[in-house]
């Protein structure tokens, strides 16, 4: 093992973690912007939804990136 891997690991916890906040922060915004934008609109309850699940998708794949990142 390296000397430097726990400096390494913890860069890499804070790399990731600001990713899955700054994730998090652009998807409440898209959510926020699309009730407003499309409030009287008959699909909105689907688009929400695909909203939703998108951004719960693209969260789970910074945190698989991360869970690889750290057995590696």
């Amino acid at each position: 093992m390296r000397e430097d891997t726990p400096v390494t690991n913890s860069r890499t916890n804070n790399a990731f973690g600001w990713l899955q906040i700054v994730n998090a922060l652009v998807w409440a915004a898209t959510m926020v912007a699309i009730a407003v934008v499309a409030k009287a609109s008959d699909n909105f309850i689907y688009v929400l939804l695909v909203l939703i699940v998108g951004g719960s998708m693209s969260w789970m794949a910074i945190y698989s990136a991360a869970q690889r990142a750290h057995t590696t």
